[in-house]
């Protein structure tokens, strides 16, 4: 088999898995503001990785705001290096019935 067949396997999987679950395709309710602390001290992932200890799989999906669980401990780690409170790492974004 090759790698381009297996990706495009996986793509559909993913897409049709996707479709049936309705909540994984609305917008996200909690926003993570990682990338803009991260710009503002001019870190890369492999630095905020290296001063946290943090895995970068999990860096990188919180800097991409595609994560979809946190442990406590690795937001500590975070507010504790961005010397930061849990609100300005992460926003809670209102539902559209909330909004008005």
């Amino acid at each position: 088999m090759s790698q381009n067949f297996r990706a495009r396997a996986l793509r559909n999987y993913l897409q049709c898995y996707a479709a049936q679950h309705p909540v994984l395709l609305a917008c996200p309710m909690i926003r993570c503001r990682l990338s803009i602390l991260m710009g503002q001290k001019r870190l890369r992932i492999a630095d905020v990785a290296r001063l946290t200890g943090l895995n970068r799989s999990t860096i990188s999906a919180l800097y991409r705001d595609r994560a979809t669980r946190v442990d406590l401990p690795a937001i500590d780690r975070l507010c504790a290096l961005f010397e930061c409170s849990v609100d300005a790492l992460l926003e809670r974004i209102p539902d559209p019935e909330e909004r008005g």
